[in-house]
């Protein structure tokens, strides 16, 4: 990461390079995953739209790539962690 990297709140501009980044951070793992188990995991742009509606969703984004992402949803029982992904290659800084 550089001084460039942020992290703020996630748009709907946002959705296609969210279906990006989950793609290529789950791709490794898809053939241990049922297919919906993986479809579930790995959204779509519409699936990320719709789950920008229902709850919180953060980004991680270095010069213009967002390179990870975290959603959240706050339910009777407290706050949801709904998924989280970061981009392979910023895995461990």
């Amino acid at each position: 990461m550089n001084k460039e990297t942020q992290i703020r709140k996630a748009v709907q501009v946002d959705s296609e390079k969210i279906a990006m980044l989950l793609t290529k951070a789950f791709s490794e793992f898809k053939r241990f995953d049922t297919k919906k188990a993986y479809k579930a995991t790995v959204l779509d742009k519409d699936g990320i739209s719709e789950r920008l509606k229902k709850g919180e969703c953060w980004v991680c984004v270095d010069n213009t790539n967002i390179i990870g992402t975290l959603s959240t949803k706050i339910t009777p029982k407290g706050l949801c962690l709904c998924g989280m992904a970061v981009h392979p290659h910023y895995r461990g800084l």
